[in-house]
């Protein structure tokens, strides 16, 4: 056999390409079909499909053959089909019966011809003897008959049974084809028969064998760990065997058959390598696929740190997408405070209405229905912030019900109050001196309604979408950890929480659900506009559910147009203003590192990115009108489920047709936490706490700072500097064994509602005590606003009698507690007062808890 020498190397010898056996081929006359044809080539050459004589309602494009017989070609026929790589051909037959289309009532009274399995190529050394199994069926259950079709005379069959005796003058290639008839209709199948030269011994037996080794497992490690993994390999002819490895890290070594794998924290990833055995001739070779998973995570009580990372790698599996549809789209009323998550969905007799009470355009979400299912739902077109739909789903959605928007973009995820003032009068214009905030000539600005607030408000969009991204939170954690000696509360940081103060302070700073106000704030004097701001609020105690306290912050209204009255946009300073001020609000100071320090790197950073402009400008001031980002989808979502042991399952997914491949997660606690967290297989984590998870109580009934240690859960792409991160936590609340609930509230999105029953409580007890009650569950009682919430959300829904009592307790105020009365729509906002009287039998109290996404 020659060589083509336009295809390849000298030395090297082409091959013939190889086709899968082709199944017997039945049609109706009058019909159409395809079939695929598969063949491959040993040398990678490009093939070419073409048919032998071949009737013309039978053709081939490609590897693709498709027939249409008419009712004249009614019979059975033998299909060639012949695939060449340029030099050398391989042709594969099949049969092809062409039936009268069906006439009785039943097809299957109809005669179905006999089907073969594909047999496999024979290889046999001349001189030597063997035996092949046909296996063949029959719809029908008819009596088959074997055959063979232009054998040699030393290939015979009995029955189903192929025997070969070749000879030395039989040395070659041939094809051989077996028939099979049920009496009326038969089948064909061809198979590969090859003659090969026998060893030179008289007795081939005494010819030295290869070894032969047995498959490997995939091996998955945990960096820091070690493991063994024998090597099982034999000789036909007793030979000494040697091990080795080819290609293969300095972390891998053998010793006679045992292979020893020790990677570290760098060695995360797949790494293929080989293993040798010889007998001291011939060698024979075999993968060994090794996954590092990262590191394995265990009781950083123990250690000096509560803050862990660590790299996996991973596949991801995809969320099943479900495209909706949009219908009676409507703008929601003003509303001067938002948050990024706030999406409720409403069920009306099966029609689903979706109100968006983000400040982003929806294009796409990820939702939960049901128990735990998950879908990413793609909108026709985007749905406008602050505006509602119907919205239409797929049945087994609606039917499942719970729908609810699952947010993980977290990291950074304030509550947002846009000039927050007296009024609330959409018509008033933009007023310098509309409110007093103090002494020494000092006023707060609100800005208009419209392209004013526009602006704010798609700054904070800005800074919540840079804060979630990985590679901000690196500067930001390098800048701490870099700059601590230049700032008083990180040179004092004790670390009493065994947490990093870099990861401490971001935590705090925009901790999720703290409440941030934004003002224009300003300082006149002698008719200059200095720079002046403002910002308070309790700490974002990484224990805190929802911060009891709220802050506010101030923009320079240096940033201010004076002639016109308006922002100017796109300004590094104006955004240096807003970052630094909302650290204010989240109780950071300016010693802390983020107001003064990190605000000014993050301009840097915007600026480097053309995300703004380095210096304030009046020109092109509708530049941001109509530019409203959208809704943030990361590209992995952590599906959790928290079991009744104390510990949880975490699914890793994906969003888009993206290879995750190096995750990072990162796990901290503010309080220390034992638990281990593992990789189970490609995509799904593990991880157990201790028992002793910390549950840190009140120390009096005034005292609601501390609801729990929360641990947290943070993961992303590892090598996607702009990926977004995606956050989780974990508290007590979600591990203790199920609490005793009689009614449950999903109002939206955000909290979760339980009602209170009045067995509970004994008849000595106060609103305290049901106050505690709820502090006892992690929550607290329903404020006079949220019951009136509650109120329109059960009416919406038809659901108010599920309420056994109208008249529900809330919040303390003047030593006394509000009570709200669920009459009916005309006093469903009436206040009344009690002081420090018994619960009695008419009324009950509703406990709000924020909800975990």
């Amino acid at each position: 056999m020659g060589c083509n020498e336009n295809k390849h190397v000298s030395g090297e010898v082409n091959h013939a390409p190889t086709i899968k056996a082709l199944s017997t081929i039945n049609i109706a006359a009058g019909k159409s079909t395809t079939i695929d044809v598969i063949a491959s080539d040993k040398d990678g050459d490009r093939l070419t499909y073409s048919l032998v004589n071949n009737p013309d309602w039978a053709s081939i494009q490609d590897n693709i053959i498709s027939i249409a017989p008419s009712h004249a070609d009614i019979g059975q026929y033998v299909l060639t089909v012949k695939v060449s790589d340029g030099s050398l051909s391989a042709e594969m037959n099949t049969a092809l019966n062409v039936n009268l289309p069906m006439t009785p009532v039943n097809p299957d009274d109809v005669n179905h011809a006999p089907t073969i399995e594909a047999l496999p190529t024979i290889n046999i050394a001349a001189g030597k003897s063997t035996t092949v199994d046909v296996v063949a069926s029959d719809k029908d259950g008819d009596m088959l008959t074997y055959s063979l079709v232009n054998n040699p005379d030393w290939v015979s069959i009995q029955d189903n049974i192929i025997s070969i005796a070749p000879s030395h003058v039989d040395i070659g290639q041939y094809v051989l084809k077996v028939k099979v008839s049920d009496g009326s209709l038969s089948a064909e199948m061809n198979t590969a028969l090859n003659v090969n030269l026998p060893m030179t011994p008289v007795n081939p037996d005494v010819v030295n064998h290869a070894p032969t080794i047995a498959a490997l497992p995939t091996i998955k490690i945990a960096a820091g760990k070690s493991t063994t993994v024998d090597v099982v390999a034999s000789d036909k002819d007793g030979d000494t065997l040697t091990y080795s490895l080819v290609n293969n890290p300095d972390w891998v070594t053998i010793q006679d058959n045992t292979i020893s794998i020790a990677p570290s924290h760098s060695d995360a990833g797949q790494h293929v390598l080989k293993v040798k055995v010889s007998d001291g001739i011939f060698d024979t070779e075999t993968e060994l696929n090794i996954i590092g998973l990262g590191v394995e995570l265990d009781s950083p009580a123990l250690t000096e740190t509560n803050f862990r990372t660590a790299d996996y790698i991973l596949l991801g599996e995809d969320i099943p997408v479900i495209t909706v549809g949009l219908d009676n789209v409507k703008t929601l009323g003003f509303n001067h405070s938002f948050s990024f998550n706030n999406i409720s969905f409403f069920n009306n007799n099966g029609l689903i209405t979706i109100e968006n009470n983000t400040p982003t355009n929806i294009s796409k979400m990820i939702i939960k229905y049901g128990e735990n299912e998950i879908a990413l739902l793609e909108m026709p077109y985007p749905l406008n912030a602050m505006s509602s739909a119907e919205l239409y789903l797929p049945a087994e959605i609606v039917d499942a019900g719970n729908i609810r928007a699952s947010y993980q973009t977290r990291a950074y995820l304030p509550n947002v109050s846009v000039g927050l003032t007296s009024t609330d009068d959409e018509s008033e214009a933009f007023n310098p001196a509309h409110v007093t905030c103090g002494s020494d000539g000092r006023v707060c600005h609100r800005p208009a309604f419209g392209l004013e607030r526009e602006i704010l408000t798609t700054m904070a969009i800005n800074i919540h979408n840079l804060m979630n991204t990985r590679d901000v939170i690196f500067r930001q954690r390098n800048f701490i950890n870099s700059k601590c000696d230049d700032y008083d509360e990180c040179v004092a940081y004790d670390n009493t929480r065994h947490l990093p103060y870099s990861e401490f302070v971001r935590n705090m700073n925009g901790y999720e659900g703290h409440s941030m106000y934004l003002q224009l704030h300003t300082k006149n004097k002698s008719g200059i506009h200095t720079s002046e701001g403002y910002g308070s609020g309790s700490f974002g105690n990484l224990n805190n559910f929802y911060s009891e306290e709220d802050g506010w912050a101030s923009v320079k209204d240096v940033y201010v147009n004076k002639d016109s009255e308006q922002y100017r946009p796109y300004s590094a300073s104006l955004y240096n203003t807003f970052f630094h001020e909302g650290a204010h609000a989240s109780g950071l100071s300016h010693e802390s590192g983020m107001s003064y320090g990190f605000a000014d790197d993050l301009m840097v950073y915007m600026i480097e990115k053309d995300l703004v402009l380095p210096e304030h400008t009046v020109e092109n001031i509708n530049m941001w009108a109509g530019t409203r980002k959208e809704y943030i989808v990361p590209d992995i979502y952590l599906d959790v489920a928290v079991n009744d042991s104390f510990g949880a399952v975490i699914k890793v997914m994906k969003t888009n047709d993206i290879e995750i491949g190096d995750l990072t997660f990162e796990l901290s606690s503010h309080t220390p936490v034992s638990y281990v967290f593992n990789q189970i297989d490609s995509n799904t984590f593990f991880i157990q706490f201790d028992e002793t998870f910390p549950d840190i109580a009140a120390d009096n009934k005034d005292d609601f700072a501390s609801r729990g240690t929360t641990f947290f859960i943070q993961a992303y792409r590892k090598n996607a500097p702009d990926a977004k991160v995606v956050s989780y936590k974990i508290d007590r609340r979600m591990l203790i064994e199920q609490r005793e609930r009689s009614s449950k509230i999903t109002y939206n999105s955000m909290y979760e509602y339980f009602v209170l029953e009045n067995d509970e409580f004994s008849s000595s007890d106060t609103p305290f005590d049901m106050r505690m009650r709820c502090f006892n569950l992690y929550g607290k009682l329903a404020s006079p606003e949220q019951y009136s919430k509650i109120y329109d959300y059960l009416k919406k829904n038809n659901a108010l009698s599920t309420l056994e009592y109208r008249s529900f307790i809330s919040n303390a105020e003047d030593n006394g507690y509000i009570v709200s009365d669920f009459l009916d729509d005309e006093h469903k906002d009436d206040r009344r007062v009690i002081y420090w009287k018994l619960i009695g039998e008419d009324m009950s109290g509703i406990c709000v808890l924020p909800r975990q996404q």
